[in-house]
């Protein structure tokens, strides 16, 4: 049962509660009319709240995206620039390794050489870095430009590859890296409201609706049709709570 349907369900309980009259009249403030009517708009509130949270998270998650799309490429592209620029073979080098740890590739620098006469021993394999997190990629890239910016032969004439540009890129990845953990604690923030809201904290609706239940019970009797509507009204925590 999805938590919408469950809010369905408690302002199905207010309905026949308030349909009872001034018979429904319990002495505790919580299980009157008007708190749990504030209850189930609050309720709602947080449901509504977590629309917003999720659309925003989806929002951060598709610009990040788009921004670290082509970044190997552009990676790919600074290396032939410094190719081109006449700088030590080992600056290149290093900067390639780099790269390869960027997009994902081997990222050992050296084979492992074979050893005469081990033939039992194991053979270390090359250390591997594929699916690179959106942050390790920006700690990358960083490394990246550090590279470029101790070398005074890096002058492109390229506007997307000169030093201003992959500063500013790199600071449009870290911006967008924190975009989505904000909007992700945004939206662990909402649910977890929701879940108290609900289901866990004292004065949840699931408590009240018990309460509501027992409360009906006790002053129409168990076989009265008021406590037979709300015995059948269902209020189940999900499974993916």
């Amino acid at each position: 049962m999805s938590h919408f349907k469950n809010v369905q369900n408690f302002d199905q309980v207010i309905a026949v509660c308030t349909g009872l009259g001034g018979n429904y009249n319990p002495g505790k403030q919580n299980l009157q009319i008007e708190s749990l009517v504030a209850l189930m708009n609050n309720a709602q509130g947080a449901l509504d709240a977590i629309k917003v949270a999720k659309t925003n998270y989806e929002f951060a998650t598709n610009h990040r995206e788009v921004a670290f799309k082509d970044l190997g490429k552009l990676a790919g592209r600074i290396i032939s620039e410094l190719k081109s620029s006449g700088v030590l073979v080992q600056t290149v080098e290093d900067a390639r390794y780099i790269q390869r740890k960027l997009v994902g590739f081997r990222i050992s620098r050296d084979p492992v050489p074979p050893t005469p006469d081990s033939s039992t021993e194991a053979v270390p394999k090359k250390p591997m870095a594929r699916g690179l997190d959106f942050g390790t990629q920006t700690q990358q890239f960083g490394k990246l430009l550090q590279t470029l910016r101790t070398e005074p032969l890096y002058k492109p004439t390229i506007a997307d590859l000169k030093m201003e540009a992959l500063e500013a890129k790199l600071n449009d990845l870290m911006a967008k890296n924190a975009t989505v953990v904000r909007a992700a604690v945004e939206l662990k923030n909402a649910r977890q409201h929701r879940n108290n809201l609900l289901y866990t904290q004292s004065g949840s609706a699931r408590e009240t609706l018990r309460a509501v239940k027992q409360q009906v019970k006790a002053a129409f009797g168990s076989r009265s049709e008021a406590f037979k509507s709300l015995t059948a009204v269902k209020f189940i925590i999900p499974a993916n709570l």
